[in-house]
C-alpha cells in the first residue's frame, strides 16, 4: 500500500524521524486525494485518444471499486464534478472523463439504501450545480433509489 500522501507531507515539513498520526479526516482526505490523481491520469491517458465509454467506464471502475465510504465517494464526486466543468472545447475528450466519474459516483451512492448513502447524495447534489438535463438525470436516480427502497420495506 502507497504510503499516505499527507503522512509524507508531515514528514517531510517535520523532518525524518518524525511520524504524524493522521485523524480519521486525513486518512479520508488522502484517500481522496489518491483517487481523483488516479481519474487525473485516466483522464490524461484516455481523455486524449479516442477511447469510447465502455473503455472509459472500465478504467474509471477500477479506481472507484475499492471505496468504502460512502462521504468518500461523495467528496470524488465533488471534485470531478468541479473538473469537468465549466466544459471547454479544447478539452472535451477531459472533461468527458470527469463527467463520467461523477456519474459513476452518484450511481454508486444511488445504490446504496442506507441513511449515510442518503446525506452523502444530498451533499453530492447541493455542490453540484446541476443544469437542466443533468437535474433530470439526478432526480430520476433518485427516483429509482426512492422506488427501491419502498420494494425493500414490504
Amino acid at each position: 500500500m502507497k504510503a499516505p500522501l499527507l503522512q509524507l507531507l508531515w514528514v517531510g515539513a517535520l523532518g525524518a524521524g518524525c511520524v504524524q498520526t493522521l485523524s480519521p479526516k486525513q486518512v479520508t482526505t488522502d484517500g481522496v486525494i489518491h483517487k481523483v490523481a488516479e481519474i487525473n491520469n485516466v483522464a490524461a491517458s484516455l481523455g486524449r485518444s479516442h477511447a469510447d465509454d465502455r473503455q472509459v467506464d472500465h478504467a474509471l471502475n477500477k479506481i472507484l471499486q475499492d471505496i468504502d465510504g460512502v462521504e468518500e465517494i461523495a467528496k470524488i464526486a465533488i471534485i470531478c464534478r468541479a473538473m469537468a466543468y465549466p466544459q471547454d472545447a479544447s478539452d472535451v475528450r477531459i472533461d468527458r472523463v470527469y463527467d463520467r466519474a461523477y456519474w459513476l459516483c452518484v450511481e454508486c451512492l444511488a445504490a446504496d439504501p442506507g441513511k449515510p448513502a442518503n446525506s452523502a447524495l444530498s451533499e453530492v447534489e447541493a455542490m453540484s450545480g446541476l443544469q437542466a438535463g443533468d437535474r433530470l438525470a439526478f432526480e430520476d436516480l433518485l427516483r429509482k433509489r426512492a422506488k427501491q427502497a419502498g420494494q425493500l420495506a414490504k
